[in-house]
């Protein structure tokens, strides 16, 4: 018990030990009837804890395993890896095609890179909706 403890007034440390769910008799002692009872619901509270723990613990493994690749000597977030990797083929794809579209005086040849720029830019862009439509 610490220094502090010694010194306060009982009254205050029966108070403590009350918030502890531990009762104790009218002389400061404990009741063993009491106690047991005690310890029987501690035991569930932490029984049911580490259950709690458990499945948070699965269910946060379940989603690292769903949204990472390891690799020996790299993890990677699976969502981020393939949209940077369609956003880098798409500017890749779209720039090409706007230099194709300028270095290329013949209307009849441009015909494959305005396709090519419109399918990635239809990839991109999102379907218009009306606000509040079903």
């Amino acid at each position: 018990m610490s220094r502090d403890a010694e010194t306060e007034p009982h009254s205050l440390r029966r108070q403590e030990d009350a918030s502890f769910r531990v009762s104790f008799d009218q002389d400061g002692l404990l009741h063993p009837d009491r106690f047991r009872a005690a310890c029987q619901n501690e035991d569930e509270l932490i029984s049911r804890i580490e259950e709690t723990k458990d499945a948070e613990t699965k269910e946060l493994t379940k989603l690292r395993y769903e949204t990472t690749w390891d690799s020996c000597c790299l993890r990677l977030d699976k969502r981020a890896t393939i949209f940077f990797s369609q956003l880098s083929i798409s500017v890749m794809v779209m720039s090409f095609s706007t230099l194709q579209l300028v270095r290329l005086g013949d209307c009849e040849s441009q015909q494959a890179y305005i396709g090519l720029l419109t399918l990635c830019l239809g990839v991109w862009l999102p379907q218009p909706s009306m606000p509040g439509g079903p």
